[in-house]
């Protein structure tokens, strides 16, 4: 499993204060960004998560952000002068062509786990699928750039982010 390095964010904003008496606290931002699931704040010189339990802009800069777990003003005091940090956009791999032999590789996704080994490749006419076995069951996984996070030719690993649910289709 990959590990959350620094070097894989860039600095977004700050915590500028708490808000209110339930734990909510107030972000400002110097580039545009959307906040859904998780946001990260430097702790220690380390990215660290907190599920955001709700979200929204007070202005094109301003954030009023909840944390999961943190429900006191004095709770949020604590991250004040946090560094609000995000993933550095990614430079998706080019869907690969069939020169890259992918039989072998481990298929492993962010949100499923180790999901299989690639048993083959098939060329549609809409793209190249990836073959797998998944709890038993063939799968066919679009080699699409959407759903590649990255790919670590030496270790012989491709790191997906497939849409929720879709292993149960």
């Amino acid at each position: 499993m990959k590990s959350i390095q620094k070097k894989d964010f860039i600095a977004a904003g700050m915590v500028a204060k708490a808000h209110g008496t339930q734990g909510e606290i107030k972000l400002i931002t110097q580039i545009k960004i959307k906040l859904s699931k998780w946001a990260f704040l430097e702790i220690q010189g380390k990215p660290v998560p907190f599920c955001i339990e709700r979200a929204g802009n007070t202005l094109p800069d301003e954030w009023l952000v909840k944390l999961q777990g943190i429900d006191s003003i004095e709770q949020a005091q604590h991250f004040v002068g946090r560094t609000l940090l995000i993933p550095k956009p990614k430079s998706r791999p080019k869907v690969m062509d069939e020169a890259l032999h992918l039989n072998g590789f481990k298929l492993f996704d962010i949100n499923f786990g180790e999901i299989g080994v690639v048993t083959g490749t098939e060329q549609l006419p809409q793209q190249t699928m990836l073959i797998a076995l998944y709890q038993g069951k063939e799968v066919m996984i679009p080699l699409v750039e959407a759903f590649i996070d990255d790919v670590d030719e030496k270790k012989e690993i491709i790191y997906l982010n497939l849409p929720e649910g879709f292993l149960s289709l």
